[in-house]
């Protein structure tokens, strides 16, 4: 399901210090996830668009990269600076529209948390994107204290944000099951950690299950109670 490509591009995500060796992985994944999710809702199809601007922004980025990490070739510093900041407006657009999508799936299912948490990345998302363009638009020209003060603090909170975000698709990845999947097994991990939450989860919503069950039987039995009093 598309989800498990959204969840396996936000991993990447958490390499912060050097994003632009794996940002053009990740938007490719992510691609290939929305290409399947994109028929659900239309924030889907929006980010799957601008998915393709973004794809082609790190293509470059990374092609250049290279280039410079071999000593073969070296944009000039504004050059690097536009482009960083252009891949980082067109992404704040995707990853919007990412949550939008998760957010309009989120309703029509009725998982209330679940649009919790979409509507937390959605929010995040342009905080994030600004403090990074803060670093590439030449407000800070010289190495200061504050200024390593403030790339520790971004790194922490990109860290953080790529927490939440992929927290947040691999709940779908859990929860949200479409048309024609719904008599599907679900396939073991080959991770064991995937296993053991999973494991848990359910274990957490046979217990919901057994918990409201007993809530109603308990308010049947009073309404009953009730009833034999009133008629004494």
């Amino acid at each position: 399901m598309g989800f498990g490509y959204l969840f396996l591009g936000f991993l990447l995500t958490f390499n912060i210090p050097y994003a632009e060796y794996s940002d053009f992985f990740a938007t490719a994944l992510m691609l290939w996830g929305l290409s399947t999710l994109s028929p659900y809702a239309k924030g889907f199809q929006t980010a799957f668009r601008t998915g393709i601007v973004l794809a082609g922004i790190h293509f470059v980025r990374l092609f250049f990269g290279i280039f410079e990490l071999l000593s073969l070739f070296t944009l000039p510093a504004p050059v690097v600076s536009g482009v960083a900041a252009a891949s980082l407006l067109v992404r704040a657009v995707f990853i919007w529209f990412i949550f939008a999508g998760i957010d309009e799936v989120a309703k029509e299912t009725d998982l209330p948390k679940l649009r919790e948490h979409a509507l937390r990345s959605r929010f995040l998302t342009p905080v994030f994107c600004a403090a990074g363009l803060v670093l590439e638009v030449g407000v800070f020209t010289h190495m200061t204290a504050f200024l390593g003060y403030y790339l520790l603090g971004y790194i922490i909170f990109g860290i953080l944000y790529a927490f939440f975000n992929a927290k947040t698709v691999y709940e779908c990845y859990i929860l949200i099951c479409f048309e024609g999947e719904e008599n599907m097994d679900r396939k073991p991990s080959r991770f064991g950690f995937v296993n053991r939450f999973r494991k848990w989860s359910d274990e957490q919503d046979e217990k919901t299950v057994r918990r409201r069950a007993e809530d109603r039987a308990r308010k049947e039995q009073k309404k009953k109670e009730r009833g034999r009093n009133d008629k004494r």
